[in-house]
């Protein structure tokens, strides 16, 4: 008979006249044998699906369908396979459970404990039984529309009409209600047992549901918009791909549930317990998830767009992977070791929170907010996106601040000594210091080490207090590796020793002003036109960044507490300013440096009062002219930085439009503009060639070799002094292609009789306004980088110390261009960021 026809018609038992045998399945065998009860229990109960006359079949408390093995009735078959069929022969008040089979037909006998069938002519008393039914079929549920306390066990009602019906109280335990319509429909109590029950793709909007018990139900694919489920138990339930939309499952026990892709759009989930649960690709928009409990849970993919979940329960084993986060309010939350790869966090509030150990590689963080002493120890930020974050006073160092002491202490620790009133405030403190301790002036009135035998202390002024750090041996620094960071903020953040490597961070909004930046890896980092003035770099690594245009004016990048070096090794430091820095045994080895042509004389320091005053003295007028180098008319003055940098423009002049003048020591240095990179050297031999402006085979095979190999369209442009001074270009004619790295070149004559090869500009690519990729044109400001601000242990880019400069005896002639070019010059950037347009 064909499975659709086989509707539910009730659960009934069978058992002999006279005694109190009944039909019973053998659970260990799945075998049907009589069994002798007071009462019939699960086993005994049989679901009949069909039709009393015409042909039924009959389900077993184990879930399959009964039929007939050729020696017994087993309890084997599927519903989509060929169970038994039977009718219901009446004699008087009992019946006959008969089969029909091959074209006969049998009775059921049931003989003491054995179960068999037996000729329905001339059977035995044995066969007769009395048949009682314990729940109704379908069609008197559907007439009654209540049907409470009764068992529904396993009973087979899928795409059955049930909206309205009352089931509380009901067991329901393994029933198939799939595509069944239960709107509004009542399930409600904590004795409505509905575990196991399956209710795929079935209609249950408006159902009431609260307090019920149905740990494992399937509600996959179900509609169950306006639902209630208040309070109800549904543990290891599954509501994959199910409609919850304005659903009520406040304090609902969801623990283990599996609800991938569950839509719980305007739900209530106050106090809801999804501990464990997979909520992968949940929507949870504008749900009212107040209290609710996560840990362990998996929203990887989820949508928590705007939600506040300050007051949820989260650990460490919760997975927010790939969901979208946007304007999520977590702050003050302990989310140590929560796992927030790939999560879209753009707008997220995180202010005061322990994120210690957490992951948040791959997020998108984009003005998101991480103040107030935000804890990101350990915490993993690799190739995250945080444009615009504000991580103001965050800590992501390996050291944490131990205590704090009064800045009336300022001038003791300036004084180099360990005063009585400092041990008394280490006493005071709780970290008393011991006779060994010594104290190091690293900024006077800023910042300070005390090293008392194998403990360090980091004290520095924030303005208001001293903060005494002590380096952290239970935590590591966090991990910012390959990160985007445009415009983020991170003002007085903790960046001690953390891996900055390869991030991109600059932008007109970008701050690190008073950020301790000591032992950071920014090695390859993008910082071009990054404002770092003050910054707090001692020992920090720079190797191979882009520094084009960075503001490191009062920068420290002394050697850190424990020797370790600052290094800016084969960085890309033209224009790079480094006014007032402190580069002390700072390593520059094969960086790159953009110098001046020059210089050409010198002036006593007394012209610099007139200088910062902006103007050009008749005497000044005078020294320039003595020199051969006279000025227009028309030269005005711009003062770079007062007392110590200036320019003058020299309006019509086109050998020298632009003198810089430089005050290192107690005298004035005056160049020219700038000329670039130092690359290479060609012979003095092809001197003629460029005054007749030939690019010959050798010139193009020398620029090749050094590798720079010069385009068909590469020309000397410019003869701007004869025997002494070129300009050349080499700019591709083919606007289908993007060109990168130097374009233009300056070759001079130098005293030692080679031609110096100097880039001059760079061709960058970067994204329009719209996206789209463009070339850029980016003539290469000065290096502002004097002798002053380093001594005779830095390093220079020619891999000498300065002090074998500073030091020099005849006939030892090095020049400032020696020990500022680089034996390998770095590989320009491709692209340079100025604050308004980005890589």
């Amino acid at each position: 008979m064909p499975a659709d026809s086989m509707v539910f018609i009730g659960k009934w038992t069978f058992s002999n006249t006279g005694v109190n045998t009944f039909l019973s399945l053998d659970e260990s065998s799945g075998q049907l044998v009589g069994v002798s009860t007071s009462s019939a229990g699960s086993d005994q109960r049989f679901n009949a699906y069909g039709d009393k006359t015409s042909g039924f079949w009959l389900q077993a408390a184990n879930g399959k369908y009964i039929v007939y093995n050729g020696s017994a009735y087993v309890s084997s078959e599927q519903r989509s396979g060929n169970p038994a069929t039977f009718t219901l022969v009446t004699s008087g008040s009992n019946v006959y459970l008969a089969e029909q089979s091959s074209g006969s037909t049998y009775y059921v006998n049931m003989d003491g404990t054995a179960v068999n069938r037996v000729s329905s002519s001339n059977p035995p008393a044995t066969t007769l039984l009395v048949q009682v039914s314990i729940t109704p079929g379908l069609a008197q549920i559907q007439q009654a529309s209540v049907l409470h306390s009764a068992d529904l066990t396993w009973v087979y009602m899928e795409s059955a009409d049930l909206s309205y019906v009352d089931f509380s109280g009901s067991n329901l335990t393994h029933a198939d209600l799939s595509h069944a319509n239960l709107f509004e429909a009542t399930l409600q109590g904590t004795d409505t047992i509905l575990s196991q029950a399956v209710f795929a793709n079935a209609q249950m909007n408006y159902t009431i549901m609260p307090n019920c018990t149905a740990t494992g139900a399937d509600f996959s694919n179900a509609v169950m918009k306006f639902v209630v489920l208040s309070d109800a138990n549904l543990s290891s339930s599954t509501f994959i791909g199910t409609n919850l939309t304005d659903a009520s499952l406040d304090s609902a026990n969801l623990t283990g549930a599996s609800m991938a892709n569950v839509n719980l759009y305007g739900a209530i989930v106050i106090g809801t317990n999804f501990t464990q649960a997979d909520l992968s690709g949940a929507n949870l928009l504008l749900a009212n998830i107040d209290s609710f409990h996560i840990p362990g849970a998996t929203l990887s993919g989820a949508n928590l767009n705007n939600q506040d979940l300050t007051r949820a329960e989260i650990d460490a084993h919760t997975n927010f992977t790939s969901a979208s986060m946007q304007n999520v309010r977590l702050n003050n939350c302990a989310l140590n070791g929560v796992t927030f790869t790939h999560a879209d966090l753009t707008g997220a509030l995180f202010d005061g929170s322990d994120l210690t150990g957490a992951d948040l590689s791959f997020a998108t963080l984009t003005n998101a907010s991480l103040k107030n002493g935000v804890k990101l120890f350990s915490a993993s930020l690799s190739n995250s996106t945080l444009t615009g974050a504000n991580l103001t006073g965050a800590q992501l160092g390996a050291k944490q601040e131990a205590f704090t002491l009064s800045t009336s202490l300022v001038t003791d620790l300036d004084s180099g000594a360990i005063t009585p009133a400092i041990q008394q405030a280490f006493q005071a403190a709780g970290h008393p210091l011991s006779p060994a301790a010594t104290l190091t002036v690293r900024i006077p009135g800023q910042n300070w080490v005390i090293t008392d035998v194998n403990t360090v202390y980091t004290i520095t002024n924030d303005g208001t207090q001293l903060n005494v750090w002590m380096y952290d041996s239970s935590n590591d620094a966090a991990v910012l590796a390959g990160a985007y960071m445009p415009n983020a903020i991170f003002t007085d953040a903790n960046l001690y020793a953390v891996n900055m490597s390869g991030v991109n961070w600059y932008g007109d909004a970008a701050k690190a002003d008073n950020a301790d930046l000591e032992e950071a890896d920014l090695a390859n980092a993008n910082l071009a036109s990054m404002d770092l003035s003050q910054a707090r770099m001692f020992g920090c690594n720079l190797d191979s960044a882009n520094l084009i245009g960075t503001i490191m004016n009062g920068a420290s990048l002394t050697p850190s507490f424990n020797k370790k070096q600052a290094s800016l090794a084969f960085s890309n430091m033209q224009g790079t300013s480094f006014q007032q820095a402190r580069l002390q045994d700072t390593v520059l080895t094969n960086a790159a440096v953009s110098l001046n042509e020059g210089p050409f004389f010198s002036l006593p320091s007394s012209y610099a009062s007139s200088l910062d005053s902006q103007t050009i003295s008749s005497d000044l007028r005078s020294q320039f002219a003595a020199n051969n180098y006279p000025l227009a008319s028309n030269a005005t003055v711009q003062v770079v930085t007062l007392g110590t940098y200036w320019t003058i423009t020299n309006t019509g002049d086109t050998i020298y439009p632009i003198y810089t003048i430089v005050k290192i020591g107690t005298t004035l240095y005056v160049s020219g503009g700038p000329i670039g990179v130092h690359l290479f050297d060609l012979p003095g031999t092809m001197t003629t060639e460029f005054n007749q402006q030939i690019l010959g085979q050798d010139i193009q095979t020398a620029f090749s070799n050094n590798g720079y190999p010069l385009l068909s369209s590469a020309k000397i442009d410019q003869v701007i002094i004869p025997d002494h001074k070129w300009h050349m270009t080499n700019i591709s004619t083919d606007t289908t292609q993007l060109q990168k790295g130097y374009v233009e070149f300056y070759v001079i004559s130098n005293a030692d009789g080679m031609l110096h090869v100097y880039g001059s500009v760079l061709m960058v690519i970067r994204p329009d306004s719209t996206g789209t990729l463009e070339q850029v044109r980016f003539a290469l400001a000065t290096t502002q980088m004097t002798q002053d601000v380093m001594d005779g242990t830095t390093t220079c880019p020619n891999g000498q110390k300065l002090s074998q400069y500073l030091n020099q005896t005849p006939p030892q002639h090095l020049t400032w261009e020696q020990m500022m070019t680089a034996a390998t010059p770095p590989k320009p950037p491709s692209c340079v960021p100025d604050p308004w347009h980005w890589c």
